[in-house]
């Protein structure tokens, strides 16, 4: 919890620090996690299905 607060309240100073251009690569790199995480998530469950299925 207490990493979390960090981030919050520094995060003006981050995206300041980062400038425009940062922030839409990091963003983007975030997305990109963001979605490999999903399709993981929607595979393991699917193999959860299909193992007690059978």
């Amino acid at each position: 919890m207490f990493l979390a607060m960090l981030c919050f309240v520094s995060a003006s100073l981050i995206a300041r620090t980062l400038g425009r251009t940062g922030n839409a690569v990091l963003s983007r790199v975030l997305r990109m996690l963001l979605a490999a995480y999903s399709v993981q998530f929607v595979i393991n469950g699917i193999a959860a299905a299909r193992v007690s299925l059978s």
